[in-house]
């Protein structure tokens, strides 16, 4: 396959892909419908689940494949890869510290919805490296490494699409309002994952660099957004969210002996 078609293919790709996450988000703003609150058991796992997938692919998908393409540059590749993941981290740090001083200017749905806008950037845009990052002659095992990291932020972008829809319903917004705002959220992951993709196979020599990035901001997320999320049920329920946590980064760890790669 000649590099042009292979990158038409991929692009296409990530957009099915991108697209299924903000479906996600689609149908948990439609849950609007049926419940009162955002709350519950399989929220509190599922966001754990989460953010035990991203936590592993941030560090072992993306910061080691980081480390090995980093040696073949100018510049030391600790350097590149720290640089990367700290620019990652704190870039997003940065926003929410923005989105934070705005809250008295709006409602509180408002906040909401772009807060999870903000923390689903750095996964549309780690979904179009990952891809974007692929040889032109890749396998297909090493395409299904990247497919439990889009199961991940699809399952948590569903409680994600609720409690957008909760907030701007319980604020006076109609049901079929609440629904078409609550799925506005996804469309980050979207616009993020072309623009990932498209960066990584322009600029070659940036792809450590991407890399890290993403890893910082997912990390970033899993530590600071959805980890304490799903603890909010501690009390009730001590081990259900941890046991998600490492049931994600248990799958991330198996994966490769699954699928032979």
């Amino acid at each position: 396959m000649n590099r042009g078609g292979f990158l038409n293919s991929v692009f296409i790709l990530l957009a099915i892909l991108a697209l299924a996450t903000w479906v996600a988000s689609t149908i948990g703003a439609a849950l609007v419908s049926f419940f009162k609150k955002g709350e519950g058991q399989m929220s509190h796992i599922i966001l754990g689940f989460a953010a035990g997938i991203m936590l592993a692919a941030g560090f072992f998908e993306l910061l080691l494949p980081a480390f090995e393409m980093a040696e073949y540059s100018a510049w030391p590749g600790w350097i590149i890869v720290l640089a990367g993941f700290l620019v990652g981290c704190f870039g997003i740090m940065g926003l929410d510290i923005i989105l934070r001083r705005m809250v008295f200017a709006y409602k509180q749905s408002s906040i909401l919805a772009g807060a999870i806008s903000i923390h689903n950037l750095p996964e549309g845009f780690a979904i179009g490296v990952l891809l974007g990052a692929l040889p032109a002659d890749f396998r297909p095992e090493e395409l299904a490494l990247i497919i439990p990291i889009i199961l991940a932020i699809g399952l948590h972008n569903i409680p994600e699409g609720t409690a957008v829809a909760i907030s701007f319903r319980r604020e006076g917004a109609s049901k079929t309002s609440a629904f078409f705002l609550g799925q506005i959220a996804g469309l980050a992951e979207l616009l993020a994952g072309i623009l990932g993709f498209f960066i990584v196979t322009r600029f070659d020599a940036i792809m450590p660099a991407a890399l890290s990035f993403a890893a910082g901001a997912m990390v970033w997320v899993a530590v600071h957004e959805l980890i304490p999320e799903c603890q909010k049920n501690k009390e009730h329920h001590p081990y259900l969210a941890t046991i998600g946590i490492i049931i994600g980064v248990a799958l991330m760890l198996i994966l490769p002996e699954i699928i032979g790669v």
